[in-house]
């Protein structure tokens, strides 16, 4: 009888088993299924990616990208040449891009003898883009003869953490590249299982783990930049570390959703905007010990949710998805180093990397760009506040380090 019970308990455990996997199953098909049909409507009607529509719109708000940098020698023949060597960089470069090659579009290179850096923010707030018949305009660069600054604003619909990277590496400082990214590559199946782990993760932590976000204002933004010296060895842990540090200081959340960025090597047709994200949850900590050593954990931890991330918007029709993923969490965290070893034989020695933004009113309460110059030792740190919920007031008046550089206001 004893036996009897045992055999029947063991294949009530079997039958489960059989039934689970063949679950796991029908969802990997389900998913290979829906990955195929995408595949084969965009390589035939040739649409475009979802993620791709949500970053068209002909706007500069949002859409674009800015980054401004000092040209620290003040001497106008100088930079006129320098002016010169960029225009023969990117001329070269911009043949190999896509906006080019595929729609024939160039971006604009303008020379500005007369408007200071204020001026032209200004004037993007009452202006917009120009049109072109298939596509956005890629990219503007505005040389300001008057401040000796330059300004970049790139479209996040044809450039993203590669093309930001060439932009600012090749054609800006002509320096060596120094960041190799990932390439993209799917296994069938395996590819699929780990979507399949990631989904059932973020579907776990949507109904289990209560999360308080922060509130978003849609009437302004302030634009901070805190700076970070050092003169020892840095890493990305140490920089997360201290700026997740600072922020806590000026919360008024005891934690934090936080999408910490990682850029892609992979074609453009099937998602211009070749970025993953890992999306870790911090605590509030007592010092940058312990934040340093729990983020590390944690995007180690689930560094694969970076390859899921874009995997998934890469290939499927995910447009509704990525319109709440803004509303998913507080803060995006980009970050980038340049080593700066060839300072002194390139267009490097002559510049000053300003801030790195978006422009206008933002759609995530904070975006952060992290910019480590090792050849300066400094680590500028762009914070974008689009919440009521960070007293950034407070952190410029208090951080020695730390200044307002701009104010995007809706009236």
């Amino acid at each position: 009888m004893i036996n009897f019970f045992h055999n029947s308990y063991i294949f009530i455990l079997i039958e489960k088993l059989i039934n689970f996997i063949n679950s796991i199953f029908f969802v990997i098909l389900l998913i290979m299924i829906i990955r195929f049909f995408n595949y084969v409507y965009k390589t035939m009607i040739e649409k475009e990616n979802t993620i791709d529509i949500h970053f068209k719109q002909n706007t500069w708000e949002n859409n674009y990208m800015f980054g401004v940098l000092d040209y620290t020698k003040k001497n106008k023949k100088s930079f006129e040449k320098y002016t010169k060597r960029f225009k023969s960089r990117i001329k070269k470069w911009e043949k190999n891009m896509n906006w080019y090659k595929e729609y024939n579009v160039k971006g604009i290179i303008e020379v500005n003898d007369n408007n200071t850096f204020d001026e032209v923010l200004n004037l993007l707030k009452i202006t917009k883009p120009p049109i072109f018949k298939s596509t956005v305009l890629p990219y503007k660069m505005l040389f300001l003869k008057k401040d000796f600054k330059i300004i970049m604003l790139l479209n996040h619909y044809h450039c993203d953490g590669i093309i930001l990277h060439d932009m600012i590496i090749h054609n800006i400082t002509n320096t060596e590249k120094t960041i190799k990214f990932i390439k993209y590559k799917y296994y069938p199946v395996f590819s699929d299982l780990l979507l399949y782990k990631f989904l059932l993760k973020m579907l776990y932590d949507k109904i289990m783990k209560r999360h308080e976000f922060l509130r978003l204002d849609n009437k302004k933004s302030i634009v901070a930049l805190n700076k970070i010296n050092y003169n020892t060895k840095i890493d990305r842990w140490i920089v997360f570390s201290k700026i997740i540090n600072t922020l806590f200081k000026y919360l008024k959340k005891d934690s934090i959703k936080v999408a910490f960025t990682v850029g892609f090597d992979d074609t453009v047709y099937f998602c211009k905007n070749r970025i993953g994200v890992i999306i870790v949850t911090i605590p509030k900590m007592n010092n940058e010990t312990e934040y340093l050593n729990y983020i590390k954990q944690m995007i180690m931890k689930n560094k694969e949710q970076a390859i899921c991330s874009y995997d998934l918007f890469r290939n499927f029709p995910m447009k509704l998805l990525r319109k709440k993923l803004d509303k998913t969490i507080d803060v995006v965290l980009t970050s980038f180093k340049i080593d700066g070893k060839d300072k002194n034989k390139c267009d490097l020695k002559n510049i000053n990397y300003h801030l790195g933004s978006f422009i206008g009113i933002g759609r995530i309460p904070i975006y952060i760009c992290s910019m480590t110059l090792d050849y300066d030792k400094i680590v500028k740190v762009c914070i974008k506040s689009t919440t009521p919920d960070l007293d950034i007031d407070k952190m410029i008046e208090n951080e020695p380090s730390t200044t307002k550089l701009y104010e995007w206001v809706n009236e």
